[in-house]
């Protein structure tokens, strides 16, 4: 019996070793020569020289961090206090919608409440992710194109990539804005959906239903 499992397990073990050799086959070649990781490190280089700056190119980033640096710490108050207004918003959030599922008057009052105040903050958000791309703008237009002519870049020159470095900031300050006013018109909606008499009806009904009983 010993020997008819061991001789048995012989053909299994030469699939499975062709298999694997046709798997092996069938994957790229590893580079492993000098010639074949040349790319790598040309790659690794390029890479070095856009994110790790050195010599005048270092000098000039180190100007455009330190400019950008006044603008966010000049901002840095009306952002904190944004935060803390969004983590109170967030909350409030929760326990109106806890009310509100659980078919409490308060939580519906509570939930108008709230997405007011949701929507006046997310106006104030909106209005000072639009001013800080806009103080910051000038300084990346400015430094930017300097950084590319040290680094001795191929790529377009400077003003062209000052415009390009525009256009992206508009773009994104549009899709921003969109997004912000994507998600007042959504508050407003729901503002106006728990003010209509048949909402209003139906949480004063489940409330005398719970006082009766």
């Amino acid at each position: 019996m010993a020997t008819r499992r061991k001789t048995s397990s012989v053909p299994l073990q030469s699939c499975r070793s062709a298999v694997d050799a046709a798997v092996y086959r069938s994957l790229p070649p590893f580079p492993r020569t000098d010639d074949d990781l040349r790319p790598a490190v040309h790659l690794a280089a390029l890479y070095q020289s856009a994110f790790v700056p050195t010599g005048p190119q270092q000098q000039v980033q180190q100007e455009m961090n330190s400019k950008i640096q006044e603008v966010t710490s000049a901002l840095m108050i009306p952002n904190v206090l944004i935060i803390l207004g969004t983590i109170g918003v967030c909350g409030c959030l929760l326990i109106s919608g806890i009310g509100v599922f659980g078919k409490q008057p308060r939580g519906r009052t509570l939930l108008l409440k709230v997405f007011l105040i949701a929507m006046i903050l997310e106006c104030f958000r909106i209005a000072l992710y639009v001013f800080t791309q806009l103080e910051m703008l000038p300084i990346m237009e400015e430094y930017m194109p300097k950084m590319m002519s040290q680094a001795g870049s191929k790529g377009p020159p400077g003003e062209v990539f000052g415009t390009m470095m525009r256009v992206m900031t508009l773009i994104g300050l549009g899709l921003w804005v969109a997004w912000g006013l994507a998600k007042i018109g959504l508050y407003a909606w729901g503002r106006s959906y728990l003010k209509k008499p048949l909402v209003i009806n139906y949480y004063n009904a489940s409330q005398d239903s719970t006082t009766v009983y």
